[in-house]
């Protein structure tokens, strides 16, 4: 973990030596999530949750064959499952 520069911590990624470079992270530390945003107005909170691995696999190539962010794809699959109810 790196020292904290003005009251932040820095991100640090850690792969092993034998990890094919797929992409995919081994181990994420000291991660600030608190000043993260794409300059939007609306409040975000950092949420974790269990997916079936094949259906974020789906997910993963959909969002890079559409060029989206997949925090986005979220969202916007969230909110439409709302609106429908």
């Amino acid at each position: 973990m790196k020292k904290p520069t003005n009251n932040r911590l820095d991100m640090t990624v850690y792969r092993h030596e034998n990890h094919a470079d797929d992409g995919t992270r081994d181990i994420m530390d000291a991660q600030d999530n608190r000043n993260r945003g794409d300059g939007e107005t609306v409040s975000k909170v950092m949420t974790t949750f269990l997916m079936e691995s094949d259906l974020k696999e789906q997910m993963r190539s959909h969002c890079r064959d559409k060029g989206l962010k997949i925090g986005d794809f979220i969202n916007r699959a969230i909110r439409d499952a709302l609106e429908q109810r």
